[in-house]
């Protein structure tokens, strides 16, 4: 430390601020603290929000769905296939930085434009 205070030559240190410690601030905040509400304890993991979100964005019924309809468009699966793979090399080539995930958007954007009537 005494080595930063001899480089520091007349900058004056920062006080810290003084803080008003009488009874009635301190009154306030132990109001504040019995008004604010009980803190919700989750007893069970299985059923916190995020799961329930995460269960319901990843049904079985959309899994069902879409293989139905890769089995009645094999054409249509087959040309998407090919994009995707056309457009992941692409943007690797260009150096981006999430390819597979940027290549499954434009697919989809493909798909819906072309593949679909």
């Amino acid at each position: 430390m005494r080595e930063i205070d001899k480089v520091n030559n007349g900058i004056q240190p920062i006080q810290p601020a003084k803080v008003d410690s009488s009874k009635e601030n301190l009154k306030d905040e132990n109001v504040a603290a019995e008004n604010a509400e009980p803190k919700k304890e989750i007893k069970d993991l299985g059923n916190t929000p995020a799961e329930t979100l995460g269960r319901s964005q990843v049904a079985a019924d959309n899994i069902e769905n879409d293989l139905k309809v890769m089995k009645e468009n094999p054409k249509m699966v087959e040309e998407a296939n090919k994009f995707f793979d056309m457009a992941e090399k692409v943007l690797k080539k260009n150096g981006a930085e999430h390819p597979a995930e940027e290549a499954a958007l434009l697919t989809d954007a493909y798909k819906k434009e072309f593949l679909t009537k």
